[in-house]
């Protein structure tokens, strides 16, 4: 009883009910075009209509809930405070990544091999793709069809729920090294699926007019067809994920924890998503909001986010200038956006490493990341986060207020540092951002792990953040205002040999305070 008297029955309680909530869309999400087709249904169902970039926008009022997306990847969710004012209004930015390490088919993936069935891969990513080996695993994705009415082509996705391939581990017999493990990943990760006998025994050929034909094994085809109800012939190309077959579960005795694929960073996704949306309809929100909200995912994180979805695109600053324009109407709205982006704060969600107890000393001893300790602020000096002395105060003022607890995470400094969207935005736009995350065990493995209440501290967070951060702004200025008025402004040419800006303030506070 003292672990749930020190961690709170309630909370944990909470926190389990609404992980199921975010169980149900990790299951759904099994690739990017699902995250993003399972946050529109979602914002649908709120009232949030789309917006179209590829079309003119009408004239946005305040109270206005859109949003928008990129390659059927990438997501923008916005809406416009009733009390917003373009000329002292800011933006709340919540950022995080639909994608995961993942094995895709590659273009022409027919292969028959030894006898056996197999597809052609190419990897995304960089997972630990060891953990593929012996699983049984399944197909995902978005398919391209043809309607044999109109001979337009047609998007569907598709998630086959059953085991259908499987990458077969190298018996111990025929390796004498047996304290690691070595593969090729060109020749070791294709996945079988049938033998040429049981093939033979079913045979099934697409025609000779078939766009798929000659790159795609006919039987795979007919088995999406099948899935997603259309005529094999009709399928013209399909970009399809292998992934775990298994769904995601609780885990442990007291059902404390979550072990599911892709939690990095579909959590990110499925956490902000539940958020926005509760926040706009549980809520009052928007009434007395003056600000103007935004939740982006976009696609493209785990190869480094260089593609027209990816966070280096213009996604967010097209948007949010067009947002300003056609709130604004007026010669004025491009002066009053970029003002407003000094004012405005991003925050980039993605999961964390917690402190593995196997192998505790490849974490910073001073800085554990402990399953439900709450949300952790990622920094790295050498802004592989994008977090500083300011963000992180405010973010600690804003989790104070909601009663989140909130932990720090540091990397070893003889470790590599992972990123995240977070550095890339902060730099194109000149926002204030932090990088955030919750932690889990084995990032970028086939299945992940990760504590429930830390789910629901995720989500609470990102309620609080847009509820609450105008408060703590307001205070921050008001306190940098304080000190402005406190110092005697200086020249840097008053620097001693040898002395920093930093002891030059300390000296002429000494000096001030001895004139006293």
């Amino acid at each position: 009883m003292g672990f749930f008297n020190f961690l709170g029955m309630e909370v944990f309680k909470i926190g389990q009910e609404f992980s199921k909530t975010i169980l149900d869309s990790l299951n759904y999400s099994a690739s990017p075009y699902h995250v993003v087709d399972l946050a529109r249904r979602k914002l649908e169902a709120a009232g949030f209509k789309e917006i179209k970039e590829s079309e003119p926008w009408s004239k946005l009022v305040p109270g206005s809930k859109f949003y928008l997306t990129r390659n059927l990847t990438s997501l923008l969710v916005f809406s416009i405070g009733e009390k917003f004012n373009p000329k002292t209004g800011n933006m709340k930015v919540l950022a995080a990544h639909t994608d995961s390490p993942a094995i895709k088919f590659s273009p022409n993936s027919k292969m028959i091999k030894s006898g056996y069935l197999q597809s052609a891969v190419q990897l995304y990513g960089g997972g630990l793709w060891y953990t593929w080996f012996d699983r049984d695993l399944t197909i995902a994705g978005k398919v391209t069809v043809r309607n044999p009415a109109t001979k337009g082509l047609e998007a569907h996705l598709v998630h086959h729920k059953d085991a259908l391939l499987r990458i077969p581990n190298l018996a111990i017999h025929f390796t004498r090294v047996y304290e690691k493990f070595e593969f090729n990943l060109e020749t070791n990760l294709r996945p079988l699926f049938a033998t040429e006998h049981a093939a033979k025994l079913a045979p099934f050929e697409l025609g000779a007019d078939s766009d798929i034909a000659t790159h795609q094994h006919s039987a795979i085809v007919k088995l999406v067809a099948e899935d997603i109800k259309v005529d094999p012939g009709c399928i013209v190309d399909m970009d399809l994920n292998i992934l775990d077959a298994q769904p995601g579960s609780f885990l442990g005795v007291h059902k404390e924890f979550i072990s599911a694929p892709r939690l990095d960073n579909q959590l990110s996704c499925h956490c902000g998503t539940e958020a926005f949306v509760d926040l706009h309809t549980k809520t009052e929100f928007l009434k007395g909001d003056g600000d103007i909200n935004i939740f982006v995912m976009f696609d493209h994180e785990e190869i480094g986010s260089k593609s027209p979805q990816g966070a280096l695109s213009n996604f967010l600053m097209e948007i949010t200038k067009r947002i300003f324009e056609r709130t604004m109407c007026s010669p004025e709205a491009e002066e009053y956006y970029k003002a407003s982006l000094r004012r405005s704060f991003l925050v980039s969600a993605d999961t964390a490493h917690a402190t593995n107890p196997n192998y505790a000393d490849k974490h910073q001893e001073v800085h554990p990341v402990k399953m439900h300790g709450g949300v952790v602020i990622k920094t790295n000096f050498n802004l592989s986060y994008a977090t500083d002395y300011v963000s992180s105060l405010l973010f600690k003022e804003i989790a104070k207020i909601c009663g989140v607890p909130t932990q720090e995470f540091v990397v070893k400094c003889d470790s590599l540092c992972g990123t995240t969207v977070g550095p890339l935005l902060s730099t194109n736009t000149g926002i204030k951002t932090i990088d955030i995350g919750i932690g889990q065990f084995a990032m970028h493995s086939i299945r992940e792990m990760c504590a429930t209440t830390d789910i629901y501290y995720y989500y609470k967070m990102f309620m609080g953040f847009f509820a609450e951060y105008h408060k703590v702004d307001k205070k921050f200025l008001e306190c940098q205002k304080t000190l402005t008025n406190y110092f005697t402004p200086v020249s840097y040419t008053h620097l001693r040999a040898h002395e920093t800006e930093a002891d030059l303030v300390c000296r002429l506070l000494l000096e001030k305070k001895k004139k006293k």
